[in-house]
Parts: C-alpha cells; sequence; structure tokens
C-alpha cells in the first residue's frame, strides 16, 4: 500500500519525536558524566593541596557546574519544543482539513528536523567538553 504524502509526513515527524526523545536520553549520560567528572576533581583536592592548587579545582568545578547547568537548561528546552512539536502534530490530526494538512505537517516537520540537528550539535560539543574535562581530571598538572 503506497502512503500518501501526508502520511509520509506524518511517520516523518513521529520518527523525529522518536529521535529527539533519544536525544533527551544521550544528553542526561553527559550529564551523568559531567557530575562524576566533578567528583573526581573534588577528590583529588586533598588537605595537601597547595592554596593555589585549591583555586584551580574551586576554578574546574565551577566551570563544570557552569557547563552542567547549560546542559540542563538545553534539555528543558529540548524537553518544551518536543512537547510542542507533539501537540502540533495532535492538532494537525483535531482540526485540520484535507487541503491544509499537508501544510501544517510541513511546517511541524521543519520544525522537528531544526530540533534534531540542534541536538545533535549540542550532543558533539557536549562530548567534546567532557573529553577536555576528562583530560584535566587524569592529568596530574593541575
Amino acid at each position: 500500500m503506497d502512503m500518501t504524502k501526508v502520511e509520509q509526513l506524518h511517520a516523518k515527524i513521529i520518527k523525529h519525536i522518536q529521535t529527539l526523545k533519544r536525544e533527551l536520553d544521550r544528553l542526561s549520560v553527559r550529564e551523568a558524566a559531567l557530575e562524576r567528572s566533578k567528583r573526581a576533581i573534588l577528590l583529588q583536592k586533598g588537605d595537601d593541596t597547595t592554596e593555589e592548587e585549591n583555586e584551580s579545582f574551586e576554578e574546574i568545578v565551577a566551570n563544570i557546574e557552569a557547563i552542567i547547568y547549560d546542559l540542563t537548561s538545553f534539555k528543558d528546552q529540548l524537553r518544551e519544543r518536543t512537547v510542542h512539536t507533539e501537540r502540533g502534530l495532535r492538532l494537525v490530526l483535531l482540526h485540520s482539513d484535507d487541503k491544509d494538512t499537508a501544510v501544517l505537517y510541513q511546517y511541524i516537520l521543519e520544525g522537528a528536523e531544526l530540533c534534531v540537528r540542534d541536538a545533535a550539535a549540542a550532543r558533539s560539543g557536549y562530548d567534546e567538553l567532557i573529553a577536555n574535562i576528562n583530560d584535566i581530571t587524569h592529568s596530574r598538572d593541575l
């Protein structure tokens, strides 16, 4: 059975919504990695560290906390955009007539595609930050 254009658009939107939910899960994994890095830094800070080393530790922890805050904010925005996409899809299903349905689906699809691209780009950026933090965490030259 051939799918109509509207059915194809609907299927693509559903696929993007599922991708967004997976990206949220992936970003949560990055958040947990940042928390682990923060704990590792704090564990390296001992009674025998100098004042200069303590300041370095505190600066690194503050930077990690800022990254975690940014990541949490991005995840919240991504959740809101996912919910917005789901609501838009439900509204189209309930309230559109046949002549406008394809246009509305296309509009929703474009928004969903942008969200997916943003999420993937953010995940990549956070991966780089986490790699840099892990390098710092595992180095002895703090």
